[in-house]
């Protein structure tokens, strides 16, 4: 016996949800949250700024960056531009392209408008001894 189907209706209906393209970072977000990470980084002892993003959203968006698989800091855009994806990560506020570069350069005669890298040495040892876990 044969089984006809009817072919598949699909209907489109607008929607106020928030979508996303990047997902995976609600849940990244949301453990960090969970875990204290992010009230810990506030903590972390970096250069006390005046005005503009908060140190915990500085680097969240660096580490969400290289979770998105962005490898230059002009991948910021990426985040920066999706209004939703922010506003899922906690209203994460994402630096321009160029802060990072400027703050590193002010501090690094070598750095250029083209690189900029941290090592994980130096970010591991300015986390509070709160977040570093068991010392093995």
């Amino acid at each position: 016996m044969k089984i006809t189907r009817l072919p598949l209706k699909v209907n489109y209906v607008s929607s106020s949800d928030k979508i996303t393209s990047f997902p995976g970072l609600k849940l990244v977000a949301d453990v960090a949250n969970r875990l204290g990470i992010l009230s810990g980084l506030g903590e972390v002892g970096v250069k006390k700024r005046r005005r503009g993003i908060p140190t915990p959203d500085f680097i969240m968006s660096l580490v969400n960056n290289f979770l998105i698989g962005g490898s230059h800091l002009t991948d910021l855009e990426a985040l920066r531009s999706e209004k939703a994806t922010r506003a899922h990560l906690y209203d994460l506020q994402v630096p321009a392209p160029t802060t990072p570069r400027e703050s590193s350069s002010a501090s690094s005669p070598s750095a250029t408008s083209s690189s900029w890298s941290v090592s994980s040495a130096t970010v591991f040892s300015k986390v509070p001894s709160s977040l570093a876990g068991p010392k093995s």
